[in-house]
């Protein structure tokens, strides 16, 4: 089930539309989440505490896409 969640960081605000994947469905049910981000050029990285099968990856995504990363 596709779902949107609110992203904050400081003063920052936005909202994000999620897939039904199930990297987006482990992520609605890990929510909230707090850590430290990492920028590396116009990606940001964030540590999340689960894993799921991802199947085929892409590596590659849209500008302002949500994509999950397995450690590794």
């Amino acid at each position: 089930m596709p779902g949107k969640i609110s992203i904050v960081c400081n003063d920052i605000s936005m909202t994000a539309s999620l897939n039904d994947s199930p990297a987006a469905q482990a992520l609605l049910t890990s929510l909230p989440l707090e850590g430290l981000v990492q920028a590396r050029g116009d990606e940001v990285y964030f540590f999340v505490n689960f894993s799921v099968d991802t199947g085929d990856l892409v590596e590659e995504v849209a500008t302002g896409t949500i994509a999950y990363w397995p450690a590794g």
